[in-house]
């Protein structure tokens, strides 16, 4: 309960408080303090034993970095939270959620890597994320978050990016 309440306050954070006028000394303060707590929280328990909780913990660090502009950190963190997603698919490799999970991590590790400037990378992950939704969505096809992710990544900006025109792509969101 109390992690879902620090990730409705840093919803908050990244999406209402921008629309407000004045309210950025308050959103920097909330998602500082985010991002203190997510690091002290992966401190206290080192590697956690429950892959789940190191995803979330290194994926609200990616975001909150990006938000941010450290997106070199944001990619670091990305790619931890994969490894610890990839072992969770790894332990059960049926689970859709499992995987709807894995190709989120390459939508947004793609999107970290082309705003660091590494096209060939970015274009990668984010041809891993595609491949995925397209399984996903057949596999699974009353799942709606797939087809929305699958016709996301395969809009204007994704075909931008694999044309590596990077700033049109990045620039269009």
């Amino acid at each position: 309960i109390a992690m879902d309440s620090v990730f409705n306050m840093i919803s908050i954070a990244r999406y209402d408080l921008p629309q407000l006028a004045e309210s950025e000394e308050l959103r920097l303060k909330i998602l500082s303090s985010s991002n203190e707590l997510y690091r002290n929280l992966l401190e206290q328990s080192g590697n956690p034993d429950r892959p789940y909780l190191a995803v979330g913990y290194h994926r609200g660090l990616a975001e909150i970095e990006s938000d941010f502009g450290n997106h070199e950190e944001a990619v670091v963190q990305y790619r931890l939270a994969l490894a610890s997603q990839e072992r969770m698919v790894n332990e059960m490799p049926d689970s859709l959620y499992q995987l709807s999970a894995l190709a989120v991590l390459y939508k947004e590790l793609g999107n970290a890597l082309g705003q660091i400037g590494e096209p060939k990378l970015s274009s990668e992950r984010i041809n891993q994320a595609t491949r995925l939704f397209e399984r996903l969505v057949v596999d699974s096809p009353d799942d709606v978050f797939n087809l929305v992710e699958l016709m996301y990544l395969r809009s204007s900006s994704y075909i931008e990016l694999e044309k590596r025109n990077l700033p049109e792509a990045i620039n269009s969101y």
